[in-house]
């Protein structure tokens, strides 16, 4: 639901009600990446004083090393005004962050080319499709080493703040000027492929969380599990 109303509004603000260009994002990626990149690191420095100072659960410890802990994080689910800062950087800015950004980008190709090319269209359409299908899922991440066993701290949190939205969008970022037409029969490969290879990841990932809920007692395309119990 996040997911929807985020663009939705994004989209409604930027064209029938012109608040603002849907190319903001791209007009101002430099200002965006230096931003995100120092907030994040004052942000870990605020994550390891609230883990040492004002921890929100008892999961929180130190290894003696500062620097260590600033960087691996003090709380492995700081939480802050009832929100857990994990989930809402990670997921509501840091994956809400990169699909908004692929869009403008996809805006910006748009006005400067007056269309958008086959690649462009390809390459947002993919990311996006895998963003949304990490929101239908996102129960799901839940159980995966980065909330579970992952601290937050400079490793998690200025990687999902500065490093991701910026590293993973670099293909729309050269394709905005750079507006290749691929042929139509390659086009479409690439399409099948991609859009294959997202539900083959949710596919594994929906297997692994049946399997660890019922503790084996299931069926994966109709055999068995294997299990290797881990002590």
């Amino acid at each position: 639901l996040a997911f929807v109303v985020t663009h939705v509004a994004w989209y409604l603000a930027a064209y029938p009600l012109h608040l603002f260009s849907p190319t903001i994002v791209y007009d101002h990626f430099g200002s965006l990446v230096v931003t995100l990149v120092l907030f994040a690191l004052v942000f870990c420095l605020f994550l390891y004083a609230k883990g040492v100072l004002a921890p929100s659960s008892t999961d929180a410890s130190r290894s003696g090393n500062p620097i260590w802990d600033y960087y691996w994080g003090v709380e492995l689910h700081p939480t802050l005004f009832g929100t857990s800062l994990k989930q809402w950087f990670n997921c509501r800015i840091s994956m809400m962050g990169w699909s908004i950004i692929l869009l403008s980008f996809l805006a910006k190709q748009a006005e400067l080319e007056g269309h958008v090319s086959n690649s462009m269209w390809i390459s947002v359409l993919l990311q996006v499709v895998y963003i949304f299908k990490f929101f239908v899922w996102e129960t799901g991440y839940f159980n995966s080493l980065d909330i579970m066993h992952d601290r937050f701290g400079f490793y998690i949190a200025w990687g999902v703040t500065a490093w991701l939205p910026v590293v993973y969008t670099l293909v729309g970022l050269f394709l905005v000027e750079h507006p290749y037409e691929l042929p139509t029969a390659y086009a479409a490969f690439v399409l099948v492929l991609g859009l294959g290879s997202i539900w083959m990841n949710y596919a594994a990932d929906a297997q692994r969380q049946k399997v660890r809920a019922t503790d084996g007692k299931a069926k994966v395309w109709g055999r068995e599990p294997e299990l290797i119990r881990a002590k």
